[in-house]
Order: structure tokens, then sequence, then C-alpha cells
């Protein structure tokens, strides 16, 4: 029977994924919704005044919950040049160092983003354009919830990367 810490960590794991594969529907529906746009603003004069803004919500809130997923899967930006040039011995220093920053990082733009959602929900904000939708509303507490979620991952990660060295080939970099 596993610990219960490291079931907890494979919940972790699979939100993420959960939350990556969820959202990238969402870039289908803004192509679907921006080629409607396209084809009823030329086809019959009549552009519609909500597609634009929904699509840019769509694709925002995709990134954003794209997120913890490209952190659990390992496929954010990395310098790998480093490890070719940096001591084998360092190698898991740095990774274990990167994982680090990730957390910071992930917690002190949570930290920073809770105030700003939290604004734009209580006072309802709107986006001031002709549709004038709550998008900002919804949008701005989505990167708190992001960056919280990626905290959560950069967290899991960190765990596995001190608990686990295997992690640590030359392939996996």
């Amino acid at each position: 029977m596993e610990p219960f810490w490291e079931v907890s960590l494979k919940y972790i794991d699979q939100l993420s994924i959960w939350s990556g594969t969820f959202v990238s529907y969402f870039f289908l529906i803004s192509v679907l919704i921006t080629s409607y746009e396209v084809f009823v603003r030329y086809m019959f004069n009549a552009p519609t005044t909500w597609i634009f803004e929904a699509s840019i919500a769509l694709s925002a809130a995709a990134i954003l919950l794209a997120g913890p997923a490209t952190m659990q899967l390992r496929q954010h930006i990395s310098i790998t040049a480093l490890y070719t040039i940096i001591p084998k011995k360092w190698i898991r220093r740095l990774i274990i160092t990167r994982s680090v920053f990730a957390l910071a990082v992930c917690l002190g733009f949570a930290w920073a983003s809770w105030k700003f959602g939290m604004t734009a929900i209580t006072t309802w904000e709107t986006s001031g354009s002709g549709w004038n939708a709550p998008i900002p509303a919804l949008i701005k507490p989505l990167v708190f919830v992001s960056s919280s979620l990626m905290a959560l991952q950069a967290f899991r990660n960190l765990l596995q990367d001190i608990f686990n060295p295997s992690e640590f080939e030359a392939d996996n970099l």
C-alpha cells in the first residue's frame, strides 16, 4: 500500500493533466467562433460584437490553465545547454534549484494576483467595450487559480526532484 502523501502527489499530477486537457478544447471553440465571425462578416456583412472578446477570453483561459499541465509534463522552457556544459554532479542541484525557483515564482504570482482577482469579482469588472462582458471578472481570478495550481505542481515536482534521483538521467532533461 502506497503512503498517503504519494497518493496525494499523484492526484496533483492528474489534476494538472486534466486541466490542460479540458482547456485545450477552448482553442477549438475559439477557432470555430472566429470562423463563424469571418463567415457572417464577409458573406452577410453582419459583424458580431462579441466574438473577438470571447475568443480572446477563451484563449487566455486556455493559456492560463495549460500551465500546470506543462509543468507536470516538464515541457516548459528550459536552458538545456546548461546541462551539457556543467559537470554531471551539478545537474541534480541545478534541477532542484530550478524547481525551488519555479515554486517561489508561482507562489509569489498567486499571492500578487489574489487582490486583483478579488477586486475584479467583487466589482464585477467588465471589458468596457461595445459588448461590455464581465470577462475581466472571470479571467483575473483565473490568474490566481492557475498560479496556485502551478505552485502546487511545482511543489510536487520539487518533491519528485529531491526524492527520485533517477529523474536526472540525460534523456529526461
